[in-house]
């Protein structure tokens, strides 16, 4: 947030842009998203759109929640084996940002190790049994 207030303030009134700036700014909000991941799952505060469970028995609606928490687990795993193999690419290319120079690989390696986190702990808040618990629950 510093980043960016300093940038503006430098672009707009002193015509003089914060250098790497932008990047920075990717990056941080790259990690600021996955570091949080595991965090909102262990919570259960992914967004949610509860349409049918009023129609559901308490029977089917905890089925339902434990099939959709392992299929989530599956998405977030790919996600995570997919950062890791964007990291070793970039590590294995050398990429970096274009401004400041920063290797790019770490940051993706960081991010694959939350999403993998985030997985395993989707997977344990599903199978812990209150996977009956969600969307239902906060209205």
């Amino acid at each position: 947030m510093v980043t960016t207030c300093v940038d503006v303030v430098g672009r707009y009134f002193l015509n003089s842009p914060l250098p790497g700036a932008n990047e920075l700014g990717q990056l941080m909000m790259a990690l600021l998203v996955y570091i949080g991941l595991p965090g909102v799952t262990k919570r259960r505060e992914h967004i949610a759109v509860g349409l049918f469970e009023k129609a559901m028995s308490p029977g089917l609606l905890a089925w339902r929640n434990r099939l959709y928490g392992l299929l989530g687990a599956l998405v977030i795993g790919g996600l995570a084996w997919q950062l890791w193999r964007v990291g070793q690419q970039t590590a294995a290319y050398g990429d970096t940002t274009t401004l400041l120079r920063w290797p790019v690989a770490p940051f993706a390696y960081v991010c694959a190790v939350f999403a993998g986190l985030a997985c395993l702990v989707q997977v344990a808040v599903t199978m812990r049994g209150d996977a009956a618990l969600g969307a239902e629950s906060q209205t």
